[in-house]
């Protein structure tokens, strides 16, 4: 794995992105699932 230069601050940011993008989506999908349970 390349652990210097720009190549870590990419991948910092797909991973911070992804991480953020998953969060999303997981808690659409809970709220959706908790309002079908109402």
């Amino acid at each position: 794995l390349i652990s210097q230069g720009k190549e870590v601050g990419i991948v910092s940011y797909v991973i911070v992105f992804l991480t953020g993008v998953i969060g999303m989506a997981g808690t659409f999908f809970w709220w959706e699932f908790a309002d079908q349970t109402k």
